[in-house]
Parts: structure tokens; sequence; C-alpha cells
């Protein structure tokens, strides 16, 4: 077994807590062993934001503020930086002071994918740039909207920079994929409420995956944080259930998900979900198996959009008899994770 699998798999029992503290003390010194020149355990093609997890946390505690809170907050930008530093520091626990997160915010929204000018498209196809630069946009609206801009605190928020940037049409032209930031612009500047509505509308409307998957994370957002009082949330339920009505595509399995969610929690209304019961027979007959129409989107989504409508059905089929079709149905799917939903 390599020492990266070996890591990830002690990883796991750490988290359920299952290492004494001996082996404890005995795994911190088999990682930390052997360090690279940038001081991360070798040899393991692992993530830093890992060793946060494991034993020896004060030492990879000190390295991830070097190597990856200061390295952002001094301007450098990309994918990898970007996704340790957004699942880091919810691992860690860190408390970021406001300069440095401001700086932080500030690299993220500075950043321009590099020019491809000069470069021939064979070389551009080759080296895989094209794809770096579509994953780097998509994680600075991911690392934004679920990391950086909810520290903030509406009440104390000093940096008006911020606010300028975050509600500048430049900024959505050069970066569709900041449409995730959506919820946290009205959260943060509630004046701001009708342009945060209208990132996600034009978003969806694209129908441009670049642009729609991100919108979909100021959705879940503004769908699942309930201590903020937002003036779109019955706006954002109807761009729901119109997805779910036209079964439009990319981010139908989603737009099912949501309103899943919302009445697991019984905050939808009586009139919305009578809009799902008829929408939901036509859905799954879209979405058969032996559906040859589909679009390549749609067929890679089928099986979740079959889950998640039985999951709909399941929630909603007391109050609504004539469901139970739809669940006997996806009870006796051909795949497990739709029976089981």
């Amino acid at each position: 077994m390599d020492r990266g699998r070996a890591i990830r798999r002690l990883h796991l029992l750490c988290k359920a807590g299952k290492i004494s503290d001996l082996q404890s003390q005995a795994l911190q010194g088999a990682i930390w062993e052997r360090t690279g020149e940038s001081g991360w355990p070798s040899d393991t093609d692992l993530h830093p934001w890992l060793f946060l997890e494991l034993p020896g946390q004060e030492q990879a505690s000190e390295l991830f503020h070097m190597n990856i809170i200061s390295a952002v907050s001094e301007g450098s930008v990309s994918h990898d930086l970007l996704m340790n530093l957004r699942i880091g520091l919810k691992v860690g626990g860190y408390l970021l002071d406001e300069a440095t997160l401001a700086s932080c915010i500030s690299a993220c929204l500075d950043w321009v994918p590099p020019s491809m000018e000069g470069r021939s498209e064979f070389d551009v196809a080759m080296s895989g740039d094209t794809g770096l630069n579509r994953i780097t946009a998509r994680e600075i609206g991911e690392v934004l909207a679920r990391t950086l801009l909810p520290k903030l605190d509406p009440q104390t928020i000093a940096d008006s920079d911020i606010e300028a940037r975050l509600t500048a049409d430049e900024c959505y032209q050069r970066l569709p994929q900041l449409v995730a930031v959506a919820y946290q612009i009205e959260r943060l500047f509630p004046e701001h409420a009708s342009f945060a509505l209208s990132l996600v509308r034009l978003a969806l409307a694209s129908r441009d995956p670049e642009r729609v998957y991100p919108a979909y994370v100021a959705i879940m957002q503004y769908i699942q944080e309930t201590a903020f009082e937002s003036q779109n949330s019955g706006a954002i339920v109807e761009l729901l259930m119109h997805a779910i009505e036209q079964r439009t595509q990319p981010g139908l399995s989603s737009a099912l998900q949501l309103v899943g969610d919302l009445v697991a929690a019984g905050r939808l209304s009586s009139a919305n979900q009578e809009r799902i019961v008829a929408a939901l027979p036509a859905l799954l007959e879209e979405y058969r198996y032996d559906q040859g129409r589909l679009e390549v989107p749609s067929l890679a989504d089928l099986p979740l959009v079959r889950k998640r409508v039985h999951r709909l059905a399941s929630l909603l089929g007391k109050e609504y008899k004539l469901l139970d079709e739809i669940t006997a149905k996806l009870s006796e799917d051909h795949l497990p994770e739709v029976r089981k939903y």
C-alpha cells in the first residue's frame, strides 16, 4: 500500500475516533518524519487541508497559514490554493482578521484568466489551460460564496470597495461564475437585493452550465439560510418551481433537491405542493430509461432526477395519494440509489 492511501484510510479512522492516544503519537511521527520543500508531508499526493484533521495539527496549522492563507491574501490564486482555503478554513475553524479576509476577497475578484494570445490552438488544447481556467473561475465563486463572504458581518463591514466590486457588472462579464455570491450580496447589502436576484435569473435563463451551476450555489443558500430574512425568497422559490414545471436543464436535479428540502422542512406552500404533484408524472415520463430524445445533459442527469422525484413523491404521498403509483414504480427501479433515494 502506498503512503498516501495509507494516510487516507487512517484519516477516516481518526475522524471516527478509532485511534488511541498511543497510536495517534505514532501516526504523527510517521506522517511528519518525511516532508518536502514546502514543509508538508511528502510522497502522499494529498491536499494540505487533510493534514489539519490528522495528528500534528499544530504543525499543519502553521503551514496552512503560511502556504495557503498568506499566499491567497498576498494575491496568489489557483484552483488548488482556493480549494484548500475553502475546505481548510472550515475544518480548521480559523478566524481571519478583517484585513486578511478583505485581501483574500480582493485577490479572488482581481483574478483574470491568463491570456491565450500568441499560442496555437494545438498548444492551448494540449496544455489543458482552458479547463484549468474554467475550474479556477468556478472555485473563485465557490470560495467567495461559501467561505469568505459569510465571514463578513453586515453590521461592521468597513471595506466599501467590496460592495462596489460585488455590484459592478464588469466583474460578472469577466467571471460569470461569480453569480454564486448572489445570496451573500443581499445578506451583506440588502439595498442590492434586486441586483442579486437579477444575477440568478439571468444565469438560469442562459442555460449555460458555467453560469447555472454557480447560480444554484446561491439558490441553495437562499433556501437553507433561514436566519436571514431575504427579500428574494419568494422569487427564488418561484424560479425553482418554474425549473421543475418546465423541466429545464442544466440544474433540474438541483431544483428537485432544493424543493424536496422545502417540503421536508414544511416550508413549501400548499399551492406550490399542488403544482409539484401536477408536474411529477410528466417529468417522470420524460426521464424514462428508454427515452431516446433526451440531450446529453439530461441523459447524464437521468438517474439523479428519478431519485429526487422518488423523494418528492414519498414526501408528498401522505397528502396526495395519486403519487402512490410513482412511488411504487420508483421503489422497484433498476438502480438501488433510485430505489432508496
